[in-house]
């Protein structure tokens, strides 16, 4: 037997034509010729070029093997059937592609079509019949299952191109569930062959190019394939591997079979929109050019499934996120279809970290929790207090100053919660009631501003006491307990009517400073609203200041105080108003009984919400009230049932006089307890003692400072809005100096602050540089979002801190 090898497609074709005039008896019988190609380019080249070779002896017949189904030949038999059937005694035969059969056949079925080809034969020969049989990159299989193993030593001989291929085509067999239609946005890169025909026929296709198969049979019967001189077969079974191997872009994502379902829509878009890398897959999916750690839970709200799976992992492989709370959150989420996952990650993760130092995790927690409500609309479940009640009675082994900080004032359990740690550790001497104010700068705004101190607008030198009083008033709310100062100062003030009267006509009437102060210095019309918020004492001013300056266009331009009428009751001190807002006192009066801290933490959110509802499209707003309140006449605060001869009202601060029998109301005389108001209507309570029974809610009607003196409140709306350039001075800032130095035109008219994770910072001015500056409490490099504020003017900030020295010049 022969095996012979040529160097080029010429060579064949003169061997074809020497063969074919060949006197020699073994050439004849036997007429199958093996001719082995490399690859598909030589392989058409030789079928283009023999069936026009020039020569009066050979008439070659072309016959193509044309199947839809590989099934139709999936036995030697049906191809040597085939073969035969096509056999014409005076002409020769050349029949393509078997190869591309073959190569699935299994290794004993393999060598059977060789071995069957092999014995065909022809006793007499007269016309030198030859039938070629050209097969593609299947020479060394061919070599190792049939040739190794055949036994004739006389055989017609074998042909081999003896060429090393430029190129070898890898066919990448796709398992997996995808869309054919993105797959067809590929062919400019591969030939994709979709049915068992389209295999058959890559042969005429003149590209070389790897191969996309998404032909079931195909990629079925690849694991009887071997590797051979033109074709790889490679499995994809994976979506990683599809893009691995044929999108080459790495996905930094973890593959899990489970996420298969995003693995298939990641792939198809990445494949529909043509996309490069991750980076740029995220920046066309969420239409962002860049995304930042504050955009993350807003995102997540407005996403489908897809979407914040991607977020996830877009946060896990950002490095400088690594030590954040959002990814540890991300890390373990596994559910996609609703915000219920995220909800509970956001609150509870932070349980499960172990030796936690510092604040930035727990203000990084509170900040996305509070944007994740915010921006979803949605409020914290019953379970979700729940299981905090639940976690945080567990954290009894840590002090109160790392405990507190587990709560936010997101939930009415933690800001209950918060107060009562307060309590505690004032009591414990653990915090000072300054470490207290700059924890609750960061965990619960809304009682640092009712703590907060504030001046009024018509507080003569003599009344400042009242600063004092009220600062100390609402401490000993907060605290449960009246202050032995503020007992002191009650004392002091309200000791007899004589000392009361000191005091209280040195104040205006509130109707008075509403008629004489206010409205005659106005024009009241339709842009001008007088509230009523009954119930509403001095006690509640310094929260509604700050609530009111955090409304954009909206300022306080005055804040008087002033006196109500006695008894301090809604009946003597009605105004006449726009609107009346009965909230507060209708909350006062339902309280049975009053609780701490859970009354303080309600009347809070009333007066939030109150002034929620008002701001809106006034230019200015008046807010009046009747009469304030206090929580401290009740029985726990060391009072008792003193008297049994009166009926009084409202609980016990005030007796009506017409009640009392005429010669007990000529007879009576005022004490250090009471004392009768001066229109001579009622006996009004001067200090905490009950004439009555002792109530058991928070009561007014009596005659202490917080039930008598009120706020008149003039809100204005900025017409006159300042639009200030904020011009940067460097735009280099390195984290071992992250000074933030701004140009402000024109100068501001109140000084800018600025708003960083929650903090408050506020500007100083260099008067030499002109320019105002502030270092930031920053401590790693990354690109950072920051407001700053100028009154109720607010323009965001993008800030880029870079790591390392600035690099001085050398020379």
């Amino acid at each position: 037997m022969e095996i012979n090898s040529f160097k080029d497609i010429q060579e064949i074709l003169d061997e074809i034509i020497i063969d074919k005039k060949s006197p020699n008896y073994i050439r004849n019988r036997f007429p199958i010729r093996f001719i082995f190609f490399p690859n598909k380019e030589t392989f058409r080249e030789f079928i283009k070029k023999v069936i026009v070779i020039k020569d009066r002896d050979i008439r070659i017949k072309f016959e193509t093997i044309n199947i839809k189904d590989f099934c139709e030949y999936s036995t030697p038999n049906s191809i040597i059937k085939f073969i035969k059937s096509k056999i014409e005694y005076d002409k020769d035969l050349l029949i393509v592609p078997i190869s591309e059969i073959i190569r699935f056949y299994d290794n004993d079925k393999f060598s059977s079509v060789f071995q069957q080809l092999s014995e065909i034969e022809f006793k007499e020969n007269k016309n030198k019949i030859r039938i070629y049989i050209p097969i593609i990159g299947l020479y060394g299989r061919f070599e190792k299952e049939f040739l190794d193993r055949f036994s004739r030593e006389e055989w017609a001989p074998i042909w081999r191109l003896d060429i090393v291929p430029d190129k070898k085509v890898i066919v990448y067999c796709l398992n997996i569930e995808l869309d054919s239609k993105k797959i067809d946005k590929l062919e400019n890169k591969y030939i994709i062959i979709k049915t068992f025909e389209d295999w058959i026929n890559l042969w005429k296709n003149e590209e070389t190019m790897d191969i996309i198969s998404l032909c079931d049979e195909v990629n079925y019967l690849s694991k009887y394939s071997s590797p051979d001189s033109f074709y790889t077969f490679e499995n994809i079974e994976t979506y990683d591997k599809l893009l691995e191997k044929i999108l080459k872009i790495n996905i930094p994502i973890l593959y899990n079979d489970k996420e298969k379902h995003f693995w298939r829509k990641l792939t198809e878009n990445i494949i529909k929109l043509k996309i490069q890398n991750f980076n740029e897959l995220i920046e066309k999916i969420f239409k962002k050019t860049e995304i930042f750690y504050e955009d993350i839970i807003e995102l997540w709200i407005r996403g489908n499934a897809f979407q914040r799976w991607l977020l996830k992992w877009y946060v896990l492989i950002n490095e400088k996120w690594k030590d954040t709370y959002l990814y540890r959150v991300l890390k373990d989420i596994n559910e996609y279809n609703n915000l219920s996952s995220l909800e509970q990650s956001l609150w509870f993760k932070i349980f499960e970290i172990e030796k936690l130092k510092g604040k930035e995790l727990f203000n990084d927690r509170y900040k996305l929790i509070k944007v994740f409500y915010e921006k979803s609309g949605k409020s914290p479940t019953k379970d979700i207090e729940i299981i905090l009640k639940e976690k945080f009675s567990k954290l009894s082994n840590l002090g109160l100053k790392q405990k507190i900080r587990y709560l936010t004032d997101i939930t009415q359990f933690e800001k209950e919660q918060i107060i009562l740690c307060m309590v505690q550790a004032l009591k414990s001497g653990e915090l000072t009631k300054k470490d207290i104010l700059e924890l609750l700068k960061e965990i619960y705004l809304k009682l640092y501003y009712y703590l907060d101190n504030v001046t009024f607008t018509n507080l003569d030198e003599e009344n400042k006491w009242i600063i004092e009083y009220f600062n100390e008033y609402r401490w000993s709310k907060v605290l449960n307990e009246p202050s032995d100062k503020l007992l002191n100062l009650l004392n002091e003030k309200n000791r007899d009517k004589y000392t009361f009267a000191r005091w209280y006509w040195k104040f205006k009437l509130h109707k008075d400073i509403l008629n004489n102060n206010i409205l005659v210095q106005i024009e009241k019309n339709e842009s001008t609203k007088i509230v009523w918020i009954d119930g509403l004492g001095i006690e509640f001013v310094p929260l509604i200041k700050n609530i009111v300056n955090g409304y954009e266009n909206y300022f306080i331009e005055n804040i008087f105080v002033g006196r109500v009428e006695l008894p301090s009751i809604t009946k003597f001190n009605e105004f006449k108003c726009d609107e009346k807002i009965n909230d507060l006192d209708e909350y006062i009066h339902k309280q049975n009984p009053y609780k701490h801290p859970k009354c303080i933490v309600e009347e809070i959110e009333i007066i939030n919400n109150i002034f929620k509802k008002i701001l809106g499209d006034y230019d200015k707003i008046i807010i009046v009230s009747d009469h304030g309140f206090t929580p401290f006449a009740k029985k726990e605060y060391g009072n008792f049932k003193k008297y049994d001869n009166f009926d009084p009202k409202h609980e016990g601060r005030y007796v009506c006089l017409e009640t009392l029998d005429k010669n007990i109301r000529d007879n009576l005389e005022d004490n250090t307890d009471f004392m009768r108001d001066p229109n001579d209507r009622a006996l009004v309570a001067l200090k905490y003692t009950s004439l009555g029974n002792v109530p058991k809610r928070e009561v007014h009607g009596g005659a202490t400072p917080e039930e008598v003196l009120v706020p008149i409140i003039v809100i204005s709306k900025d017409k006159d809005k300042i639009l200030y350039e904020i011009h940067l001075k460097k735009t280099d800032l390195y984290i071992n100096n992250p000074k933030l130095s701004l140009e402000i035109i024109p100068d501001p008219k109140y000084k800018p602050y600025i708003t960083f994770e929650g903090q408050k910072l506020e500007l100083n001015y260099d008067d030499s540089k002109k320019e105002w500056f502030i270092k930031l409490p920053i401590k790693k490099p990354g690109k950072y979002k920051l407001k700053l504020s100028i009154g109720n003017y607010h323009k965001d900030i993008e800030v880029e801190i870079k790591s390392g020295l600035k690099e001085r010049d050398i020379l």
